[in-house]
């Protein structure tokens, strides 16, 4: 949040808030041993579950949390207050109860509409943080999510071994897919590079259970429209649970 603060979510179902800047924390240590943080800005209590998915809004005013199964319920936190703003069922009527595997906020700046993406056993759905409407979904049993850095395409995985590029403009339409892993594809996300596409396309990463992290390149000359999304080089890794791109990473 703004470099401020660190959101963390464990096995007692809370999730904490910690200062990180240091004004608001207590600190333990000595010359010898690292200081540590001991007690955090402020505690967040309503899950039912172990925590498992976090994600700051854009601006850093806000935090989303999420929990394993039975608990399907997404809060959304004041960064500042610690106060509990909204809650939304990423239980869809459609498609029945839900686990939550990610949650990512819409990254855009210039709307003013505030969107969550939550992608579950269940289903992918974009929600109004504001009032809880489901603004779309699509069936479907989702493992991860990232928006991409304008806000215009969604990257999930599924149970199938595959990675789905989305369009989104108040619905979503798949437009791609990324075909190369082996088994589920456990983690998703973006360069977060500057610019507007396709003035600055961005790489996509992707790990698994496989034993390999990739990259793929979607925006580039020859990659337009429906099919498959051309490889990158692969990295081999043990069992890949999470993976993130470092901002300067460029296509080269």
């Amino acid at each position: 949040a703004n470099g401020k603060f660190m959101a963390s979510g464990g096995h007692d179902s809370k999730v904490r808030l910690w200062d990180v800047s240091g004004r608001a924390t207590a600190y333990t240590g000595t010359a010898a041993a690292p200081a540590r943080l001991t007690v955090p800005a402020f505690e967040l209590q309503g899950h039912t579950a172990r925590s498992n998915c976090l994600a700051f809004s854009v601006d850093g005013s806000m935090l989303a949390s999420a929990a394993v199964a039975p608990d399907s319920i997404v809060r959304v936190w004041s960064t500042s207050s610690g106060e509990l703003l909204s809650t939304l069922d990423a239980t869809n009527p459609t498609y029945g109860n839900a686990a939550v595997h990610g949650v990512v906020w819409w990254s855009s700046f210039t709307q003013p509409t505030l969107m969550l993406a939550i992608a579950s056993n269940t289903s992918l759905q974009v929600l109004n943080v504001a009032t809880g409407a489901v603004v779309t979904s699509v069936q479907g049993c989702f493992l991860a999510v990232a928006w991409s850095p304008d806000g215009r395409y969604l990257v999930t995985s599924d149970l199938t071994n595959n990675t789905q590029l989305w369009q989104f403009s108040n619905e979503l339409q798949q437009v791609k897919a990324f075909v190369g892993h082996t088994s589920s594809v456990l983690s998703v996300a973006w360069s977060p590079l500057p610019g507007t596409f396709p003035d600055a396309p961005p790489t996509v990463a992707t790990g698994g259970v496989d034993n390999t992290a990739r990259l793929w390149s979607c925006f580039e000359p020859g990659a337009a429209g429906a099919g498959s999304c051309p490889p990158r080089p692969s990295y081999d890794h043990v069992y890949c649970r999470v993976i993130t791109l470092c901002p300067g990473l460029i296509n080269s």
